[in-house]
């Protein structure tokens, strides 16, 4: 595995740990994680320990693995009928069938 993509892990897995055995929010992990990986670059990026926070968030709460993006899409967006038509007018979300 690439430095980069273990550096990665490893700020994945501390946030993951971080969430699940205290209650810390967001704001105090993006605080801590930099002192806890001192010699991780990743550690202060604000982007990426969202991503993960959210994650390891939304797989507690939820008890299941977080959704791929094909998950995603084939949950929420394939289920539509070929006939239905999304859209908006005047600034009201509408479906309209063919």
């Amino acid at each position: 595995m690439g430095k980069v993509k273990q550096a990665i892990q490893e700020v994945e897995e501390e946030v993951v740990s971080l969430v699940r055995d205290t209650a810390f929010n967001l704001h105090t992990i993006q605080r801590v994680l930099p002192d806890r990986l001192k010699d991780n670059p990743y550690a202060s990026d604000g982007e990426l320990i969202e991503k993960y926070y959210n994650k390891a968030v939304w797989e507690r709460d939820n008890d299941e693995p977080y959704p791929t993006e094909d998950e995603i899409y084939k949950r929420y967006v394939y289920p539509l009928d070929k006939g239905e038509v999304w859209g908006s007018y005047n600034g009201f979300t509408t479906k309209w069938k063919n």
